[in-house]
C-alpha cells in the first residue's frame, strides 16, 4: 500500500498525474507537458526548496490575480513558445553548417566573404568563401593548385596541407590549424543548443495552464534558456575569433610563381 499524500503536496502529483482540478480541467494536450514525475518523488529538493519558492513567487501578476489574467498569461507564454520555436529552427539550420556539402554549405554557412588577391604584375583574382563548421566552400577553388573543380570544398583538417597550394593567399600561415582545433566544441555546442531547446518549448507549453504550473518548471526553465543562449552566443564570438578572423581581410598582394 502507497503511504498517505501530504495534503499540502497533493497538488504537486495531481500536475505530474494530469489530474489537477480533475480530469476535465483544462491541460496540455501530451504528457510529456505534464510536470515532470521526478518532482512527486522528490518534492522538497525540486519543488518546495527555498530557491524554487522564492523564484516562484516573482513575476508581473501575484497569485491571488492569476485567475483574472488567464488571457494575458497564455498570451505571453505562447509568444514566449513561439519564439523558442522561431529559435530552435534557425539553430536547426545553422547546424547545417557541419556539411561539407557544397551546395548545403554555401546555403548555411555561418559566414561569408570575398578575397581580391592581386600579384605583382596586377592582376586580379576575386574568391568567394563560405565558412562552416567543418570546412570552408570556395568558388573558384582551382586556384588552390590541387583543387581541380571550379567549385569546391575545403575541409579544415586539411587547411596546413593546402597552404603551398595556394589556401595561403587567403588566411594567416600561423592560424591554419585554428579552425580545426576549435570546430569540434563549437559543433558539440551548437547541436546541444538545439536539444536543450526542447525542454525550453515544454515548459512554455505547460505554463499557459494556471493549474499546472509549479515553482521548479519556472527555475529550470530560466536555467535551461540562460544556458542554451550562452551556448549558442559562445558557438558565434568563439568561432569569429578561432577561425573566421584568420581569414585575411581586404586586398592581399603576393608575387606570383613562373
Amino acid at each position: 500500500m502507497a503511504p498517505p499524500i501530504a495534503p499540502e503536496r497533493q497538488y504537486i502529483h495531481d500536475r505530474c498525474d494530469g489530474k489537477s482540478y480533475g480530469k476535465d480541467a483544462p491541460k496540455p494536450a501530451l504528457p510529456c507537458c505534464w510536470v515532470p514525475p521526478c518532482v512527486k518523488y522528490c518534492p522538497t529538493c525540486l519543488e518546495t526548496n527555498c530557491i524554487c519558492s522564492v523564484w516562484g513567487r516573482c513575476g508581473v501578476f501575484k497569485e491571488k490575480q492569476t485567475k483574472g489574467r488567464t488571457s494575458i498569461r497564455t498570451t505571453f507564454m505562447s509568444v514566449g513558445m513561439c519564439t523558442n520555436l522561431i529559435g530552435m529552427a534557425l539553430t536547426i539550420v545553422a547546424c547545417f553548417a557541419i556539411s561539407n556539402d557544397y551546395n548545403i554549405l554555401t546555403s548555411t554557412s555561418w559566414s561569408e566573404g570575398t578575397i581580391t588577391s592581386v600579384n605583382i604584375s596586377d592582376s586580379f583574382q576575386t574568391i568567394h568563401i563560405d565558412t562552416g563548421l567543418r570546412g570552408v566552400a570556395i568558388d573558384q577553388g582551382n586556384s588552390l593548385g590541387s583543387l581541380e573543380e571550379a567549385d569546391a570544398v575545403t575541409s579544415f583538417d586539411r587547411f596546413c596541407d593546402e597552404l603551398e597550394d595556394g589556401l595561403g593567399r587567403y588566411m594567416d600561415p600561423d592560424e591554419c590549424d585554428s579552425c580545426e582545433e576549435s570546430s569540434k566544441t563549437y559543433r558539440s555546442s551548437i547541436i546541444t543548443t538545439v536539444v536543450l531547446y526542447l525542454p525550453s518549448i515544454f515548459t512554455n507549453w505547460t505554463r499557459q495552464f494556471v493549474n499546472y504550473d509549479v515553482n521548479c518548471q519556472k527555475f529550470f526553465g530560466t536555467i535551461v534558456a540562460a544556458i542554451s543562449l550562452f551556448l549558442a552566443v559562445y558557438s558565434m564570438l568563439g568561432y569569429k575569433n578561432d577561425c573566421w578572423d584568420g581569414f585575411y581581410n581586404g586586398d592581399v598582394y603576393y608575387f606570383a610563381s613562373n
